[in-house]
């Protein structure tokens, strides 16, 4: 399963500040995932005339997102990759109290939860 996308997908870099588009895959930063990885070049689609376009396919083992999710009586933490899949899951039973002490606990629940997936910290 790969997200594709093109490179004539990719919004130019206009001239004037007013005319930038805001999408984050202007050609600098277009380069910058190449190099790093998080995308790859994965064929040449089917020609109508004219140069073949680009396929290019996200690295979808690269990177890992963190969800934290605060409740009235727990917060709950999700490591998920980026084809969706959950892959770890857990509850602390704690009610929200908008203390330090609160933040500190969540903080360090955070950080071992983390630890506990035993991958690089670039990839988080």
């Amino acid at each position: 399963m790969a997200v594709r996308m093109m490179q004539q997908d990719v919004a130019p870099a206009s001239s004037t500040p007013r005319e930038r588009s805001p999408s984050l895959l202007e050609r600098p930063n277009f380069a910058k995932l190449v190099e790093e990885n998080l995308i790859f070049q994965e064929g040449f689609a089917n020609s109508t005339g004219g140069r073949k376009a680009n396929i290019f396919s996200f690295n979808m083992s690269k990177m890992i997102t963190i969800e934290v999710e605060l409740r009235l009586d727990r917060y709950e933490l999700i490591a998920i990759d980026l084809f969706a899949h959950m892959l770890k899951y857990e509850t602390f039973i704690l009610p929200f109290k908008n203390t330090p002490a609160y933040f500190d606990q969540l903080a360090l629940s955070i950080n071992n939860f983390i630890s506990g997936l035993q991958v690089s910290s670039d990839r988080i």
